[in-house]
């Protein structure tokens, strides 16, 4: 439990960073999955009340009742990558609470995965459900197994967080969509009200035909988008390198 506890102690400043880190506070009963779940519920969906990044430099036009998620640039974009909520990688940089961090986040069926860089952190599910937390810094790992409760809330929240740091929305799940300017580029504003990732309003900012970033109203954070693909492999989205090494020489002994 103490790696995941210095895993938070770091981050502590970030407001969303501390709803994706609340199952890190308790890591139950480690790698046999027993013990308390604790704090691996999903953190409770925002109605977006506050546009902490956005409000002093965005400007909403007038609805367009001509724009709908299937015409908008953002859904064309998301299209012509070939990304979807269940197959995307996308490395970003995040504003948070006055802090910049770095994430690399993936989905690839019902796999899921973040790590924060700075902190060589790795949070992720696999395809059968266990749930794993890598610390690359002290090279410690632990594991909640398939079927545990403390897997299934922390399966959840993982995701959630997945999800929500690049939302990349289901057609059925957009509420509404607005178009509008950020700092003089074009933006779209979308509602989302997902069972998966949650409820929130994502500011969707373009450069020229390019995604710029992603501001989540609902929380006050920026996330700049570096790179965005589909079809993410088994190396950015599996075990790290430490890790694997480590199986493979254990199984060749």
């Amino acid at each position: 439990m103490k790696i995941w506890k210095r895993f938070a102690a770091g981050l502590l400043t970030a407001a969303l960073t501390l709803s994706l880190l609340t199952a890190c506070g308790d890591s139950g009963g480690g790698s046999n999955g027993g013990g308390n779940s604790g704090n691996a519920n999903p953190p409770a969906a925002s109605t977006g009340g506050q546009d902490n990044e956005s409000s002093s430099d965005s400007t909403i036009q007038e609805p367009d009742k001509t724009l709908t998620w299937a015409n908008s640039k953002t859904n064309a974009y998301f299209s012509r990558l070939g990304v979807t909520r269940e197959n995307f990688y996308a490395e970003l940089e995040s504003q948070q609470g006055g802090r910049n961090f770095a994430f690399r986040v993936s989905a690839c069926g019902n796999r899921a995965s973040y790590t924060v860089i700075e902190d060589d952190c790795t949070c992720s599910v696999d395809e059968q459900g266990n749930v794993y937390w890598f610390d690359g810094a002290n090279k410690e790992v632990n594991v909640d197994k398939a079927g545990t409760s403390a897997a299934q809330n922390k399966t959840k929240q993982i995701k959630q967080n997945v999800y929500g740091y690049v939302m990349i929305p289901k057609a059925n799940e957009v509420v509404s969509i607005t178009a509008g300017e950020y700092q003089g580029a074009y933006m779209e504003s979308v509602r989302v009200a997902s069972a998966e990732a949650g409820v929130g309003t994502y500011d969707y900012v373009f450069d020229g035909d390019n995604l710029a970033f992603i501001i989540m109203q609902h929380y006050g954070v920026k996330n700049t988008i570096t790179t965005l693909y589909a079809n993410p492999s088994d190396k950015v989205i599996g075990f790290p390198d430490w890790y694997s090494e480590n199986i493979g020489a254990s199984k060749a002994s």
